[in-house]
């Protein structure tokens, strides 16, 4: 299990399995062709209760989730994930 906190505070934890899904770097690479596919990406990365997390951290007074910071927040959880080593 990885933990870690974003620049934004956001805490995380991803598991060792989740990082190393083929499921989840096949979305991935898909996300070129179809950006629709991050919904997707967050959830295999995150799992449910902590992607509502990240949306409830993330979520404007209006109660909207801005997709650029959803985007960025789980992109700099990939690059600590990079920067751990990518012996998990």
């Amino acid at each position: 299990m990885y933990k870690g906190r974003t620049g934004s505070g956001f805490e995380f934890e991803v598991k060792e399995t989740a990082a190393d899904d083929m499921r989840l770097i096949e979305a991935l690479a898909e996300i070129e062709e179809n950006p629709l596919v991050f919904a997707k990406v967050c959830t295999l990365l995150l799992g449910k209760d902590q992607k509502d997390r990240l949306y409830q951290f993330l979520e404007r007074e209006d109660g909207t989730v801005p997709v650029k910071a959803v985007g960025e927040t789980v992109s700099e959880i990939l690059n600590l994930l990079g920067n751990t080593g990518k012996n998990f």
